[in-house]
């Protein structure tokens, strides 16, 4: 029998022309780590597939505001007007690929759907809107609408519709949140309700101490007098007082941001009729959910967040006004609130439910008020301030502490004799 013997250069011994076993394991790894890398580039949240669709979506969306802003264009009438009924009825007739067009009870805005369930809202303006759901946030360079029962809020750009379920009704307070997490309450006005708030005349009156003239007033809820009134303990705004410790003082107008009287006259003035302005066009406004605090962790800058302990309590009415303005942006304008819009949040929280499912009783805050003599369920921890927010029998229609806790300040003139600046405004 022949016996033949194995090369040691073949099985027997690594041959230099193949691999060895933790070679091979090796490049395994390695491919599949490509593989992983690839398969991220691919389908991560900012994967090649996601940002491809996210190009085409923006792409159809653009294709289809223009597509509407075109059909919206030939239904104004002559005075300029649109009937949301023939709006309706153009766009159904011009545009293909529609799910639904619908106006409720030939009301604006028209919403309409498209079949790749793009949704868009049209107001009595002809702007078009991308209508968005419960949890979306807007786009970044545009407003959005978004609609519950029979009302409409308008998202400002880059804000953040709550997803949180008992936070997404407008009628019962619907939360938004900007890039920061501050958060804020819509307040709907309808049509009639925003000409209650205001009166206007042509000639109008000069603002105290001034030759700065309003043609609009506040009127609302409670007794107001014209702007520049001389009799003291008088509510009116928008007005300024020629008061050498107050509107008149360098050092205060200087932390309100104006250059003199005159200056703040002239601001004040504008902004008040822009707020008017911009109720009537969006049929609404929003307000801080919780008190104005500080952010302890970022130089003391406004916020408005739950459970802000250093809030902006006894901080003077010129530098409250100027912490209220650091809100703005490109996309929104935010202001102290006026004594008008006031009282369109009392109106709006007259159908809110207390702690124990009670209507809210305006006549009597101590039910859900933080007070030293509140009584059953707002009475815990009576009369001492808290952080905003940590008590849910102070809350109404998702706003916290408007009663009680620490004070609330309006952009009203008040008491022409001393001049003081702003009525603390407490519901009562």
């Amino acid at each position: 029998m022949k016996i033949v013997k194995l090369k040691k250069e073949g099985i027997l011994k690594n041959d230099n022309k193949g691999i060895t076993l933790i070679t091979l394991i090796t490049t395994i790894i390695i491919l599949l780590i490509l593989a992983g890398i690839s398969i991220t580039v691919l389908t991560g949240d900012n994967g090649l597939i996601n940002k491809a669709a996210e190009a085409k979506n923006a792409t159809e969306s653009a294709n289809e505001k223009e597509e509407l802003e075109v059909a919206v264009t030939r239904l104004y009438d002559k005075r300029g007007n649109l009937d949301a009924t023939k709006v309706v009825d153009g766009i159904n007739k011009d545009i293909k690929n529609l799910n639904i067009v619908t106006a409720t009870e030939g009301n604006f805005p028209v919403k309409v759907e498209y079949k790749n369930g793009h949704k868009y809202q049209i107001t009595k303006d002809g702007d078009i809107m991308i209508s968005v759901n419960a949890g979306d946030t807007a786009p970044d360079d545009a407003n959005a609408a978004y609609s519950s029962g029979d009302y409409t809020a308008i998202i400002p750009a880059g804000y953040t519709v709550s997803g949180t379920e008992v936070e997404t009704s407008i009628e019962n307070g619907l939360v938004v949140r900007d890039s920061k997490q501050n958060e804020w309450v819509w307040i709907p006005v309808s049509t009639v309700e925003v000409e209650t708030m205001y009166a206007k005349d042509s000639t109008g009156w000069k603002m105290g101490g001034t030759e700065v003239v309003t043609n609009y007033k506040t009127t609302g809820t409670y007794t107001r007098v014209n702007p520049g009134a001389t009799t003291q303990y008088v509510y009116r705004e928008p007005d300024v007082l020629n008061n050498e410790s107050y509107d008149g003082n360098p050092t205060n107008l200087a932390a309100a941001g104006f250059k003199n009287l005159t200056d703040m006259a002239t601001n004040l003035r504008d902004d008040y009729k822009n707020m008017i302005e911009s109720i009537k066009q969006n049929g609404g406004f929003y307000v801080g959910r919780y008190e104005l605090g500080k952010n302890t962790s970022d130089n003391n800058k406004p916020q408005v967040k739950k459970g802000t302990v250093m809030t902006m309590e006894g901080i003077n009415w010129y530098n409250l006004y100027s912490a209220c303005k650091s809100f703005s942006n490109g996309n929104v304008e935010a202001r102290m609130i006026w004594g008008c819009q006031w009282d369109q949040i009392c109106k709006f929280i007259s159908t809110a439910k207390d702690a124990n499912g009670d209507l809210i009783d305006l006549n009597d805050s101590r039910k859900y008020g933080n007070y030293k003599n509140s009584i059953p369920p707002a009475n815990e921890n009576i009369g001492i301030n808290r952080a905003t927010g940590v008590n849910e029998a102070w809350k109404t229609n998702n706003i916290y502490d408007l009663a009680g806790n620490h004070k609330e300040m309006s952009q009203e003139a008040y008491h022409s004799g001393s001049g003081r600046r702003a009525y603390f405004r407490r519901m009562s």
